[in-house]
């Protein structure tokens, strides 16, 4: 790994955007249409230069997985220790039934629609009055399509017979 870091003129604790940088300069020095030394070394120095780049990359990219691998246990082992000294707290059942009840008053609260006044109730009475037609007919259409399948599928298995009884010869 040394011999990559020192291939791109960098120290061991780099950053990967230092990496790219010291990488483009060294793409500049070396090209082929610049580089003194002919175009056959600056080709070989270039495929040098890119190889140490992308183990560069990966080994940052591993060491930056590892990191976030650590910092993610060290968050859930402090978790669970919060829950453990949450626990750790004597149980009430005065305590627990009076956040229940706030509890169950907030969710009754959101849940509940009054009508503040008469023509409020009266939309929402013709509104559910139309979706209960609305329902009604839906569903006899439903029955008539239930139906149509049926009459359908009762003469394809009429024409069915009929077929199988011609090709045995009973009807002719």
């Amino acid at each position: 790994m040394k011999k990559y870091f020192k291939i791109l003129e960098l120290n061991s604790n780099c950053t990967l955007e230092d990496a790219k940088v010291s990488r483009n300069n060294l793409l500049k020095k070396y090209h082929p249409d610049v580089c003194l030394q002919g175009k056959e070394y600056a080709q070989q120095k270039t495929l040098e230069i890119n190889e140490a780049y992308e183990k560069i990359k990966e080994y940052l990219e591993e060491q930056e997985d590892i990191k976030n691998i650590n910092n993610f246990f060290k968050e859930e082992k402090t978790k669970t220790e919060s829950v453990r000294t949450e626990e750790k707290k004597p149980f009430s059942p005065a305590l627990f039934l009076k956040e229940l009840f706030k509890k169950i008053k907030v969710k009754f609260k959101k849940n509940s629609t009054k009508p503040k006044s008469k023509v409020a109730k009266e939309k929402k009475v013709k509104f559910v009055k139309n979706t209960l037609i609305k329902d009604e007919r839906k569903q006899e259409r439903n029955w008539s399509k239930i139906f149509l399948d049926i009459v359908i599928c009762g003469l394809s298995v009429v024409a069915i017979i009929l077929i199988v009884l011609f090709a045995v010869g009973v009807i002719k």
